[in-house]
């Protein structure tokens, strides 16, 4: 079923709404990225059968609807990405919007969110991003440094956080686990000099939130596509929602 064009972007052709995560079918290599090593991912994976669906998230996870205000984003985020940030600003970049995190119906507490940069040039998206989560028997915290930036119909993150799932063909992560900002931003920048194509230009904001939903808009296409996103039904979410509530 089609859903709706956002900021005259990238149509979604599925219904937007509550999907579960569908842990049978992620590939080998995500399961080794997930359990952190390729012992465990292969055992996970050959236990993946027994896994039920999990996480239950909306989708897509457009950032333009999580823009925020600055004073939205809780203290706790401020304290744990005050170097990120002061390093990504030190780069030359400077302020431009706010996201809170996208809707979920996780039954344990969460918050956080992420500033997202623009450099002078106006090519190159930073992140600062740090989400808090409470889980038993200890929280669970990740502070993350992201650079986006678009070559002809390509996307490209250069990142210190290792995402789990796989990127549709016309995205890429480039992954350096524990680098800094400045490290991330060194990498993008000869990779920029050795390429044959100008990185995309961001002439305002809306141009940035339009980039951000059409690559989320192609992450849940290829998820449904292959099974990894499947729909929840209305008593699944009824169900979600009366077991958050308790």
């Amino acid at each position: 079923m089609q859903g709706s064009t956002k900021n005259d972007g990238k149509l979604c052709l599925y219904e937007p709404g509550y999907y579960w995560t569908n842990y049978r079918v992620m590939r080998f290599r995500e399961w080794v990225r997930l359990t952190g090593g390729y012992f465990r991912g292969g055992l996970a994976y050959l236990q993946r059968a027994s896994r039920q669906p999990d996480v239950p998230v909306w989708q897509p996870a457009l950032r333009s609807e999580t823009i925020c205000r600055r004073a939205d984003l809780p203290e706790r985020f401020w304290k744990a990405t005050e170097s990120s940030r002061r390093e990504i600003e030190s780069l030359g970049f400077s302020e431009c919007s706010y996201n809170g995190l996208p809707r979920d119906l996780n039954q344990s507490f969460s918050e956080g969110g992420r500033v997202l940069y623009v450099d002078t040039r106006r090519n190159t998206i930073a992140q600062a991003i740090h989400r808090w989560a409470e889980n038993s028997p200890e929280p669970i915290e990740s502070v993350s440094t992201v650079f986006t930036l678009g070559v002809g119909d390509r996307t490209v993150h250069y990142t210190n956080h290792q995402y789990i799932f796989d990127l549709p063909p016309r995205q890429k992560y480039v992954t350096m686990p524990s680098a800094s900002p400045s490290d991330l931003y060194a990498r993008l920048q000869g990779d920029l000099k050795h390429g044959s194509e100008p990185p995309r230009h961001f002439s305002d904001l809306e141009g940035i939130y339009r980039f951000f939903d059409d690559a989320a808009i192609e992450v849940f296409h290829d998820g449904v596509d292959r099974g990894l996103f499947v729909p929840m039904s209305d008593d699944d979410v009824a169900a979600a929602k009366a077991q958050r509530a308790y």
